[in-house]
């Protein structure tokens, strides 16, 4: 069947938020007088909850890493708009893909929302689906077909784009068909036979 619509993950791959992260939870670090983490282990924790990171990198209980959550959303802005960048040529791309476009991520709303205005790329996307809107995060399906249905279409209607093997699973778990990206933390064996590329900057190439 024809391709109607797109659902992207935002971290990876059309934000790459490794510097941003690393810099707020090293803030939280020092702030709470927690061992620092280092640079690849919190790179390799984005794209689970903000509050699952907390409780990983830091040792701390579900309550306490809730009320640090809220520390976190209230002081992204600023490390975002220091430390965070936009995938080279999303805004080109997403402006000439002619489909119905959705975000499904693992963070929480205000931050996907934040995220979007700080590079001018909400006006592109139909549907916003974050941890906040589902009981269950990737790689339940629960996300993504909410997704599918506020967008209209069928499961064969539409493809997910992704960059770590959670994403992988969530398409697999919905019977969605899925492309991987490389611009994020992801490495294109964890992707077994599924299609990749470099970046969304080849995206036009392999669905038209």
């Amino acid at each position: 069947m024809k391709l109607k619509a797109i659902i992207f993950d935002m971290d990876g791959v059309l934000v790459d938020p490794r510097e941003t992260a690393y810099h707020l939870f090293l803030h939280i670090a020092k702030r709470f007088g927690y061992k620092e983490p280092g640079k690849e282990e919190v790179i390799r924790l984005i794209g689970i909850k903000i509050e699952k990171i907390i409780e990983r990198l830091f040792g701390v209980d579900k309550q306490e890493a809730l009320r640090i959550k809220q520390l976190v959303i209230s002081m992204f802005d600023e490390y975002n708009d220091r430390y965070g960048k936009v995938i080279d040529s999303v805004e080109r791309v997403l402006s000439t893909l002619k489909y119905k476009k959705a975000i499904v991520s693992n963070s929480t709303k205000p931050i996907v929302l934040k995220t979007l205005e700080r590079f001018n790329l909400e006006k592109f996307f139909d549907v916003i689906i974050t941890s906040d809107d589902v009981r269950k995060e990737k790689p339940d399906p629960e996300a993504l077909l909410l997704a599918i249905k506020k967008m209209g279409v069928s499961k064969d209607e539409c493809v997910f784009v992704g960059d770590t093997k959670i994403d992988m699973l969530a398409a697999n778990n919905a019977g969605i068909k899925f492309i991987g990206v490389l611009s994020g933390i992801g490495k294109k064996d964890e992707f077994g036979n599924e299609v990749v590329i470099p970046s969304i900057k080849y995206l036009q190439a392999v669905v038209s």
